[in-house]
């Protein structure tokens, strides 16, 4: 299923809805993910996130984080700051603290909130060296 989504095939969608209707398995999980990016790939983010938000309904804590960070990318990409913020604070777990910092700082300076972007930057970076970040931090103007 995963290939016949990576190689574009027209019944993939329908047979992978299919499969993730009739399955509630971490299998189904995992595919609703990969529908989710081959969506996003195809340019129609609203069926991304439906099938991102039927994994955040998942018992599996890291699945719910990576579905939570991806919408949260989806909704700044289409200009819904608030609601991609919204989303990054319901991210609980610690081992994501770096990640969902440097999207928040991201996000913000979209917003053209540079200080809450610069503390942003600076907590991710607390919680792990990323040298990318450091970039972006020290790129922001004092």
């Amino acid at each position: 299923m995963v290939t016949a989504l990576a190689a574009g095939d027209a019944q993939a969608e329908e047979k992978a809805l299919s499969f993730i209707k009739s399955n509630d398995s971490s299998y189904a999980t995992l595919l609703e993910l990969q529908l989710a990016k081959s969506f996003v790939d195809a340019g129609e983010l609203s069926k991304a996130l439906e099938q991102l938000r039927a994994v955040q309904g998942s018992k599996d804590t890291t699945l719910k984080s990576i579905a939570t960070v991806r919408i949260a990318r989806i909704e700044a990409e289409q200009g819904n700051y608030d609601a991609a913020l919204k989303e990054l604070d319901t991210v609980a777990d610690e081992s994501w603290k770096a990640q969902v910092e440097e999207l928040r700082g991201d996000i913000l300076l979209s917003k053209n909130d540079v200080a809450e972007a610069r503390s942003a930057y600076a907590a991710s970076l607390a919680a792990a060296t990323n040298p990318v970040v450091q970039m972006k931090l020290d790129n922001l103007s004092q």
